[in-house]
């Protein structure tokens, strides 16, 4: 998961009084952001596979996962 504080941002107030908050993210976070995210739904798709005995399956999910891991 990502901290908030380690993300830039910048807040503006609009004309209605709202302050608005922009924030900032550059190719790295959001990579790590979308690379999280895969990697929590190849370990639920794994263990789906793993409980419905599909191990051969299961086995490739996890070779997936663990390619992630290691970038």
């Amino acid at each position: 998961n990502t901290n908030l504080q380690d993300i830039n941002s910048c807040s503006i107030e609009s004309s209605d009084g709202f302050e608005v908050v922009i924030f900032k993210l550059d190719s790295k976070e959001i990579y790590k952001i979308y690379k999280a995210k895969m990697i929590d739904e190849l370990e639920s798709e794994m263990k789906r596979a793993a409980s419905m005995l599909d191990f051969e399956r299961a086995m490739e999910l996890r070779d997936a996962i663990f390619e992630l891991q290691c970038e």
